[in-house]
């Protein structure tokens, strides 16, 4: 099995998002999406040993709309969750998504903690090494600042401030890569955070500047900051979301075809319209 299972070229063309202009720890208590039937043809491509067990998912339910903890503390809500619990609902399997830090989701299917992890998870080729993916989602990268910062167009203007990112992500990668680009005196002055809620209230309490992430999780930011936080430049390196299992698992191509049966009968489409997301075509 190759390690990344992904949508036809029209049917990721068609994922392709913008933002519709929407305005700790818990446990694994998830909100319900629109009841979907499973499907017995689906149902026979699960193996028998999986079958009645819920699917252990991690999440980083940080990363609204993605998937986030609720008012009530404890449930996780979200793109992601209902699309999760859509895909094995199709399979006839329940989820248990169980929070933890980003950076403990790739170690966490690896050594069997979770069956799968759903959480914005860019599919990449040094990823690819370690887990396999099921791509569903295309999205980009926005980078976001305190209302007060200085105009910045590109990562490399942000040599010189303070930026705040997520641990484990892509976007620790990216300021360091950057910054060690940047002219002596002159490199951003990095801080790390557990979450990406961490990350937001540090640009909007003024101890960073800036952050990048990706542009549905920094535009929802930027739209509940009530002014604090506005988008920088331009959207840039659109790049697929995966589904993250173990290599080989026997749930890659079953988890494939549900999604795909999502796509056709409309229940993909109405989940991103419920979280703000449209599709870009």
């Amino acid at each position: 099995m190759t390690n990344r299972l992904s949508l036809s070229a029209a049917g990721l063309l068609a994922v392709l998002i913008v933002i519709a202009g929407c305005g700790g720890k818990s446990s694994s208590t998830t909100t319900q999406s629109a009841a979907t039937a499973a499907d017995p043809n689906l149902v026979a491509a699960v193996p028998a040993d999986l079958k009645g067990k819920p699917v252990v998912i991690g999440t980083d339910a940080t990363l609204a709309p993605m998937e986030f903890t609720a008012a009530d503390g404890k449930t996780i809500q979200g793109v992601d969750v209902d699309l999760g619990t859509a895909i094995l609902a199709k399979l006839g399997l329940k989820p248990d998504f169980q929070a933890t830090a980003f950076e403990n989701l790739i170690p966490g299917v690896q050594s069997g903690r979770y069956g799968l992890a759903m959480s914005s998870v860019t599919d990449k080729k040094e990823r690819e090494k370690l887990v396999d993916f099921v791509t569903y989602l295309n999205e980009g990268s926005t980078i976001y600042t305190s209302a007060g910062a200085p105009k910045v167009a590109t990562l490399r203007d942000l040599c010189g401030l303070s930026a705040g990112a997520e641990k484990g992500t892509i976007y620790q990668e990216e300021l360091e890569t950057t910054s060690a680009s940047c002219p002596a005196g002159k490199k951003i002055s990095i801080k790390p955070f557990l979450s990406q809620t961490d990350v937001v209230k540090a640009l909007e309490d003024g101890r960073v500047q800036a952050s990048v992430s990706d542009t549905p999780i920094a535009q929802w930011s930027i739209n509940q900051s009530k002014g604090k936080l506005v988008a920088q430049g331009k959207e840039y390196g659109i790049a697929p979301y995966g589904i993250v299992l173990p290599k080989g698992s026997p749930l890659a191509a079953p988890i494939k075809d549900a999604l795909t049966a999502l796509i056709a009968d409309g229940t993909y489409a109405t989940i991103l319209k419920k979280w703000g997301l449209t599709s870009g075509q």
